[in-house]
């Protein structure tokens, strides 16, 4: 093996950054912290030693508060949530939020933000590394039976993950630069990694790039030989140690495996950035490491641990009690210990009975004892804020009496959800976003095999699966440039994120975390609350008049679970839902598509459609187009109670050409399209027939 110059010294470089962050004060008083966490939460009982009767009960002070904390947050649905800094388009910021949300989606991202809280509540802090990961591996599918009843198989390839991923990581693994009071101020740090020689080099061998990777060897052949390797306690001798070392001062990542250095580079991100996020339970000014609950409350729960103890030892003492004897008499100790039915024979000689043995009476147990308990158990409550009892409300309460004694039970746990939020997840948006308008819009080369063995590539745009709207490009009369139009749609439409639509990706973006700013309400606490007010509205005649009377229809109907187009007419739209429900309208049916008559139409919303008919866009589309509007005006007609009949509109301008409109008045037309592109539009809710393009 032979190294260069500059592989040795980034190699000594590694080791000794990883060797002086492992070894600081700081990290070693954070890793005793951790070790008692995880004893505390998980209620480690020590072994007890032959012969010792005391009791050795853990109460689940630490456990309880731990998880208080967890059900009352985890309904807050904390999320990082951007916005462009110098372009205002609401439909720009719809798309890129609309691609966080699908990453968030597919990679799992509140499940591995739920770990991280949770860790950093046991031992006060925890990681996530946000990170591009692509893992594939090659498998064999059954593809037929042959004639002899064998399985006949074809290798391919798969591909695990291919995506923008934010992944809990244990603190055992990361280590930060040993200097840093936060880790915006860290120059560096080391994800550690141990795994099987084999995976290794079946992850890591034939990457461009990388060197020597044939020549690393496993920890039970590489500790007696390598001066800098240092085996570990949780290495066995297949394992292979795996340094990834990131410098954000002289932006570069270098990757040392059992001292051989496999990879050195720039870092791999366009945010130039560490690639973590740290949580902190209870924040410690100046120091990167937090404080979890057990650490908090560790001197309470000691003594309430003490005082059960002792309680429990009386109480044995009390069942099998000690006895005092005279010993002119021989008694066998076997016979003093209690037992159901058991009988103890004694020769007293004409003796009194009380002169030969008696019993050593310890008492019950004082009541100030459970006075003492009492004021420790409230000090822990003191301490953490947070109160593991159910908080209920009286027989006839109001919502409103509920959420208060809800929220004045959930303060503290409010602070520290948006102090993570403010620091933590802000962070790890900025970097999960700085990854995705990098990797999102690069094409993937496909590979693909012809029945003749021809191999041919080609490159493939990412498809992103959007909920409830359906992105398009248009361009009005005199634009030089297309825009960005969405449309809401049922169930989910496909976008290929082709070069047109993320180049609205680029320039500034801020970063700020979406999530409840108030005390998190169940579901049958929020229809209380809502029913209470719809209910005051609906009886007070100077107050109804001022409601939005279908959008709070729709609302009441939607928080108690039911579907407001059965409930109500209309849908509880408002008049400009119904004006930009026709204009989605009229661009889709622009582009060829058929969209059967909106059902429960209003006059609105069908003269939006009429206007548009009047248009020079609409002069220039083809008869089949023009015909598609006038199939879908006069059905809304006909299905309308308050309109004519369909030959109302024989004569009409538009497809029929030069007839006025029979209706009066007359609405703009904001975004009459030209020239548009597209996004698939998959069903209905919940389905996922790719092939109805272009339907709504």
């Amino acid at each position: 093996m032979a190294h260069t110059k500059t592989e040795r010294n980034k190699r000594k470089r590694v080791f000794e950054r990883y060797t002086a962050m492992k070894d600081s004060e700081l990290r070693k008083e954070a890793e005793l912290d951790w070790d008692f966490g995880d004893k505390n939460y998980q209620q480690y009982i020590p072994k007890k030693a032959n012969g010792d009767w005391r009791a050795n009960l853990v109460l689940p002070d630490g456990f309880a508060a731990i998880e208080s904390h967890q059900q009352e947050s985890l309904e807050r649905y904390s999320r990082p949530f951007i916005s462009p800094v110098e372009n205002s388009d609401a439909e720009v910021e719809q798309l890129g939020n609309d691609l966080m949300n699908y990453n968030m989606d597919r990679t799992g991202f509140d499940y591995q933000q739920y770990l991280a809280r949770k860790v950093s509540a046991i031992r006060g802090t925890s990681f996530l590394m946000e990170r591009y990961k692509l893992e594939k591996r090659t498998v064999r599918d059954p593809v037929s039976i042959d004639e002899d009843g064998e399985l006949v198989y074809e290798t391919r390839e798969i591909v695990d993950m291919d995506d923008t991923y934010t992944e809990w990581i244990d603190n055992e693994f990361i280590y930060i630069d040993e200097g840093a009071r936060h880790i915006d101020y860290a120059i560096d740090m080391v994800h550690r990694e141990v795994m099987h020689i084999d995976e290794f080099k079946r992850k890591y061998g034939g990457r461009k790039g990388y060197h020597h990777v044939d020549e690393v060897q496993a920890a039970g052949e590489t500790a007696a030989n390598v001066h800098f390797f240092q085996r570990a306690e949780d290495m066995t001798d297949q394992d292979v140690e795996l340094l990834h070392y990131f410098n954000r001062g002289d932006d570069s990542y270098d990757l040392l495996v059992n001292n051989y250095l496999v990879f050195t580079g720039p870092i791999p991100f366009r945010h130039k950035e560490l690639p973590i996020g740290v949580f902190t339970f209870y924040d410690v000014p100046g120091r990167i490491y937090g404080m979890g609950i057990p650490r908090v409350i560790m001197p309470l729960t000691e003594e309430r641990q003490a005082l059960r103890r002792i309680a429990l030892d009386r109480t044995k003492l009390k069942i099998n009690q000690m006895f005092i004897s005279n010993s002119l008499f021989d008694l066998d100790e076997e016979d003093l210990i209690s037992r159901p039915g058991g009988l103890i024979e004694v020769d007293t000689n004409g003796l009194p009975l009380s002169q030969v043995m008696q019993p050593l009476d310890y008492g019950d147990t004082p009541s100030s004892y459970y006075r003492m308990e009492d004021i420790i158990l409230e000090d822990i409550r003191r301490a953490t804020g947070i109160d593991d009892r159910v908080q209920g409300v009286n027989v006839g309460g109001t919502a409103f009496e509920a959420a208060l004694l809800k929220e004045q039970s959930q303060k503290r746990i409010n602070m520290i959800n948006r102090l993570a939020e403010m620091d933590t997840l802000t962070r790890v948006g900025r970097l999960k976003w700085s990854n995705i308008k990098f990797f999102y819009p690069i094409p993937k080369v496909e590979r693909i095999v012809s029945p003749n063995n021809e191999v041919d590539t080609r490159n493939s745009f990412r498809n992103i699966k959007v909920k409830g709207r359906s992105f398009s490009l248009y361009k009005e009369e005199g634009m030089e440039e297309e825009k960005l139009l969405s449309t809401d749609v049922n169930g989910f439409s496909m976008l290929k994120l082709t070069k047109e639509f993320s180049r609205f990706l680029d320039g500034d973006w801020d970063v700020t975390v979406k999530a409840s700013a108030h005390v998190v309400l169940s579901k049958p606490l929020q229809q209380a609350k809502v029913n209470e007010m719809f209910t005051l509205l609906a009886l007070n005649p100077n107050l109804i008049k001022e409601v939005d009377i279908p959008g709070a229809v729709r609302r009441f109907v939607e928080i108690n679970e039911e579907d407001p187009e059965v409930w109500t007419t209309q849908g509880g739209k408002t008049d400009q839902d119904w004006m930009e429900l026709a204009e989605r309208e009229n661009v889709l049916m622009s582009e060829g598509n058929f969209i059967e008559s909106t059902k429960d139409a209003t006059e609105l919303h069908t003269l939006m459609h009429l206007q548009f008919t009047e248009t020079t866009t609409f002069e220039k589309l083809d008869d089949k187009t023009q015909a598609l509007f006038m199939d879908h005006i006069v059905g809304e007609h006909e299905n309308n109670p308050a309109t004519g009949t369909a030959g109302d509109l024989q004569g009409l301008g538009g497809a029929g050409g030069g007839a006025a409109n029979p209706i009066a008045g007359g609405l703009p037309v904001n975004k009459p399209p030209v020239d548009m592109q597209s996004s698939s539009i998959v069903g209905e809710a919940g389905d996922d027939q790719s092939g109805t393009e272009g339907t709504v």
